[in-house]
């Protein structure tokens, strides 16, 4: 995993596995308004990576 840092977002993931797409993620459903590395996860939360393209 590689991540990149942005003054206005904070560090994102940019790359996965040597695939450097934009990378997202979704807690049950619902995609949170902080970074990941914000974000607390709490037990039974359903994690979701996926990748997008602009």
């Amino acid at each position: 995993v590689k991540t990149d840092y942005y003054v206005d977002m904070g560090s994102v993931v940019a790359e996965i596995g040597g695939k450097a797409q934009f990378w997202g993620y979704k807690v049950n459903g619902e995609t949170p308004v902080v970074a990941m590395q914000e974000y607390q996860l709490r037990d039974g939360d359903n994690l979701l990576l996926f990748k997008f393209e602009w």
